[in-house]
């Protein structure tokens, strides 16, 4: 199944997927805490109480500028958490035909993913769609027949790789769900 240029391929992507997947997990989880520290503070300190007093309408105009700032964390920590799935996706791929290879197995038959709709790609980005199909930023023809085959399997599968979303994502949602409770029972 592979020549020496399909080996070296693999092996390299595969250590190179491994890293970003690390990478987007540390950038994911540190995007969490500098969330969770903004509205901490938020909550603990007078900040919050002081720029209602000042600002006319302040239910309104403070809720809604506590509902854009957590969409900017939000949108980047699920934007994150995606291309995390994306490298789970790639790695179980690699990994999949790396052992194929040693084990002389043949190529999977091909499988056709089932393509979500719009709706639920954008939903996809603010809570995690486990099956979801997501798109990389390289055009899956530009791999080698081996690795889309075995990548088409595993999308339509999935790796399990959407657990780890679920805390930080349902936890940003909870933060900024008290810090409207909070606003609007001051």
């Amino acid at each position: 199944m592979f020549d020496d240029d399909n080996k070296q391929f693999a092996y390299a992507f595969l250590a190179d997927r491994e890293s970003y997947h690390s990478q987007k997990e540390n950038s994911a989880y540190a995007i969490f805490l500098v969330e969770a520290g903004l509205f901490g503070a938020l909550w603990t300190t007078s900040t919050l109480r002081d720029l209602m007093n000042v600002v006319p309408n302040s239910r309104l105009v403070v809720s809604l500028l506590v509902v854009f700032t957590w969409c900017l964390f939000h949108v980047l920590l699920r934007w994150q958490l995606r291309n995390r799935r994306i490298a789970a996706l790639q790695v179980a791929t690699l990994l999949h035909a790396i052992t194929d290879h040693l084990a002389k197995r043949p190529d999977p038959p091909q499988q056709v993913p089932v393509v979500g709709g719009a709706l639920s790609k954008f939903f996809d980005y603010f809570i995690p769609r486990p099956k979801s199909t997501i798109v990389g930023d390289v055009e899956l023809q530009q791999f080698p027949e081996w690795y889309r085959i075995r990548y088409l399997t595993f999308q339509g599968k999935g790796t399990g790789a959407s657990f780890g979303e679920i805390f930080p994502t349902y936890g940003s949602i909870a933060m900024v769900v008290a810090t409207l409770a909070y606003v609007f029972l001051r």
